[in-house]
Formats: C-alpha cells, structure tokens, sequence
C-alpha cells in the first residue's frame, strides 16, 4: 500500500517523498504514519489546514484554501492539499491541531518525532498535536494527506489554532465512491426532487442515517406530490431498522391520491409486523394478497421478492408463515 512521508528542507520547504511499501497508507506531515481501522480512515494528523469553510483570524491568516472541497470521494492513495497563507512573516509559529474522527481508529500510528506533542483521547477519536513550524516562504504553510484502506465514513473537524489562537476550522465528510458520484448529480440539478431519491438509498445502503434523512427530507420538500419519494423513504429507514420511521412515510405514502397501489398493502404489512402491529400486518398482507395473488404462496412469493434486501425477504416471510397459518387455503408449495 502507498505510503507518504515529508521531509524538511532547509528548515522552511516540505517536500513529498513516495516510497511503496506493505504497510498501511497513512500520513502525518513531517513524518508519521497513520494505520488502517475498519471502513474508511483519513491517514493523516495533519499539521495545518486551510480551508474556505471555517472562521480564521485576520490577524494571524491572509487567506486559506483546501482542495479538493468538503466532500472527499473515498479512493485509497487519493491525496488532498491545504495552505495557509499568514499575513506576516514569521521564523517560527506554534501549531496546534485538534483533529476529531467520526469514529476511533484501529490505532494512531507511530510515535511523532520528538518535536512534536501528542495527545490522544480517552475514546480514541481526537488527536491532538502541537508543533513549532516554519513557514515556508515566512508566510506560507502547506501539506498533503491520503485517504486509507480502512478509514471511517462520516463527518470529520480539524481546529487548527496557531500561537494559542484558534484560526481556523475545517469541517469535512468522507463518502464511498458510489454517494459521492450521486451527490455530484444533485448538485448539477439541485431543484429535481427526484434526482435525490437515488442519493438517498445509496445511503441508506451504506447506513448513512444523516445523507438518508437530507436526502429524502430534501426531495420530498421540493416534490411533496411524488408518491415515490415517500415510498422510498420509508424503504431507506426499513433497511436502518428505523421501522417506526419507515411505517410513518408508508402511511403517508398510502394516503396520497396518486400513490403507487401495487405497493401499498406489502409495505404497510412490512411496517406494521416491525413494529409489533402484527394483527394489523396479516391484515394489510391480505390485502396484498387480493392485490397481487403471487404473495399467496411460497413459490410464488420466493420468485416475487428474489430482488429484495434480505431485511425486506426475512420480514415478509414470516409474516406469510403467520398468515399462512390463519388464512391461507393455497398449498404450500
């Protein structure tokens, strides 16, 4: 896996260097490594960051800048650059880093130089790193980071404050590939209801709750009319176990005048057994039945749900055993 390492020149220029290696990628400017942790960690403590999304101070900063923005597509050995540019000269300026993760990783890495502080926190989640730098230039500061095999999906913040001041905060979110192209979408059509159903359920599969919910809150309040919206919604939640969530946007859904009626009954059905409702799940499920006969037998309904989310399959199969047992005259087979 590719590994990044800096190395000062003449006390003020960092430079990349590139080595391969079998360890993990990871990357802490001026030379420590970040190791792997489950889903997708960001391999760096970085020593600074500039971004356009957070306050600065005027009097310490000039401008800052992050690229390539505040999503971060996940693609291993991709790297990301910051600046800061600060607004007088300076031989040395005190660096502190506050650098938080939505989620605590495997480990921190190796041991900074000698030159440096770390503190890491007792959850795991938040490095703290304090450091004497010398800008390059007098003013500039620079650094660049990866992404890992391993690192943690979600939103992440770095306070950066410079001589006891907090200058600067950056405020990010890594998302897989997949999201990461669907929000892109949205982003070139951002008034089209339906063009965040898709973002929505690509989250949902990858348990985002938060991408989910503004996903499908925000196309439902640009297209309040779109029954597919709501049923969507209420799909997304069912598969994050949210099933109360899930019942509420079904009922909406079987309530709006141009509703999807193949799909209504099963879907009430799946809301109401998650929920504890089971008379009232062999009631709609019934109703399903009359709708669509294939849900009245075991063969039939196998060959019906082959696509469906093995959450969806497990729910509805037992709510075809339990009404099987109380209703159903159709053979099993």
């Amino acid at each position: 896996m590719k590994r990044i390492t800096f190395e000062m020149r003449n006390l003020q220029t960092i430079k990349i260097v590139e080595n391969r290696s079998s360890g993990p990628a990871g990357v802490h400017v001026l030379g420590w490594i970040f190791r792997t942790m489950r889903f997708f960690f960001l391999a760096a403590c970085l020593p600074l960051v500039g971004c356009s999304n957070g306050p600065h101070r005027v009097g310490l900063v000039e401008s800052a800048k992050f690229s390539p923005g505040e999503r971060l597509g996940y693609e291993v050995g991709k790297e990301y650059s910051w600046e800061i540019l600060l607004k007088n000269e300076a031989e040395t300026i005190e660096v502190q880093e506050i650098f938080t993760l939505p989620a605590a990783p495997a480990t921190w890495g190796a041991e900074p130089p000698e030159s440096y502080q770390r503190v890491i926190s007792a959850d795991l989640k938040t490095c703290t790193t304090t450091w004497s730098a010398q800008p390059e230039d007098g003013r500039l500061i620079r650094g660049t980071y990866t992404i890992a095999e391993g690192d943690p999906l979600g939103a992440y913040q770095i306070e950066v404050r410079m001589n006891h001041q907090s200058v600067k905060q950056f405020r990010f979110e890594i998302v897989t590939p997949r999201l990461d192209r669907e929000l892109t979408k949205i982003e070139k059509k951002p008034n089209e209801g339906e063009s965040y159903f898709m973002r929505g359920y690509v989250a949902a599969f990858e348990f985002d709750r938060k991408n989910t919910r503004e996903s499908f809150e925000r196309g439902i309040g640009l297209d309040p009319k779109n029954p597919r919206l709501r049923l969507g919604y209420g799909f997304a939640l069912f598969l994050m176990k949210d099933y109360s969530g899930a019942l509420q946007q079904w009922r909406k859904h079987a309530d709006m005048p141009n509703r999807d009626e193949y799909r209504v009954y099963y879907t009430l059905a799946l809301g109401e057994w998650r929920t504890g409702n089971h008379a009232k799940a062999i009631h709609y499920y019934q109703n399903a039945v009359e709708n669509d006969p294939r849900f009245g037998t075991k063969k039939t309904l196998l060959e019906r749900i082959d696509k469906w989310h093995p959450e969806e399959q497990q729910a509805i199969m037992e709510i075809f055993t339990r009404w099987r047992y109380l209703y159903s005259k159709q053979p099993s087979t």
